[in-house]
């Protein structure tokens, strides 16, 4: 076990209303619970429907990410606060430049993981959830939010690679096996995920149930969002 590192305490963050014209809806989960695979037929369905999305995915920024994939690919070993200080400097950057201009023009965002990624994965390096909490505390609350569950020995079975390097938490010394490591620490993540799906009402989807059977589940509930938020009735 790693001991927690300790930052300052911050003003407790105060979350931003979702008062955009568009539709907020987020997937969240480990590698290998099947959320980008939903998201993906979720974006075809909206297509086909005539509405117009806009995807966006973790550390995805022009900007930021090739920084990011740098650190990771040499697996340079840098602080939880600045790792995670990384994360937020690329999601601000998407949130400034894709996520609020489409929000605000009316369009159906779909994030394929949000700022609970960041609340699961840094709180899991020893990071204070309020010091996290405040860093995102620009960031609405989105409309819609998922989190797809799995056991971390179900996510590590479906990896077809050998976990890599912060994703198994090697930088924490967790254990010398990759495998090991990751499957602490994504349980970690996973017991995170839970406690956040409790405390900020995310929708908890069986990721280790077939696709067949959950994505109608996950239809249901867009469309009722959608309903709701325009006033459009999905058949």
């Amino acid at each position: 076990m790693t001991s927690k590192t300790k930052t300052k305490k911050p003003r407790k963050a105060t979350k931003a209303k979702p008062n955009h014209k568009g539709l907020l809806i987020v997937v969240e989960g480990v590698d290998g619970s099947g959320k980008s695979t939903q998201l993906e037929m979720l974006q075809n369905w909206l297509n086909a429907n005539g509405f117009a999305t806009v995807k966006t995915e973790w550390t995805s920024s022009e900007t930021i990410r090739p920084l990011i994939k740098k650190i990771k690919k040499s697996e340079t070993i840098v602080s939880p606060e600045t790792f995670s200080l990384l994360g937020l400097a690329d999601f601000a950057e998407r949130y400034q430049k894709i996520i609020a201009p489409a929000l605000s023009a009316g369009k159906i965002v779909l994030c394929d993981r949000y700022i609970y990624t960041a609340y699961a994965r840094d709180t899991s390096r020893g990071l204070d959830l309020p010091w996290v909490e405040h860093l995102y505390s620009f960031a609405p609350k989105p409309d819609l939010a998922f989190y797809f569950h799995v056991k971390p020995e179900v996510a590590i079975s479906r990896k077809i690679n050998m976990p890599k390097f912060y994703e198994a938490g090697a930088d924490l010394n967790l254990h010398p096996n990759i495998k090991k490591s990751f499957c602490i620490f994504q349980k970690r993540v996973i017991n995170a995920y839970l406690g956040l799906a409790k405390k900020e009402g995310l929708t908890v989807v069986d990721g280790e149930t077939e696709i067949c059977v959950t994505f109608p589940k996950v239809q249901h509930i867009v469309a009722k969002a959608i309903q709701d938020k325009f006033k459009i009735k999905l058949l």
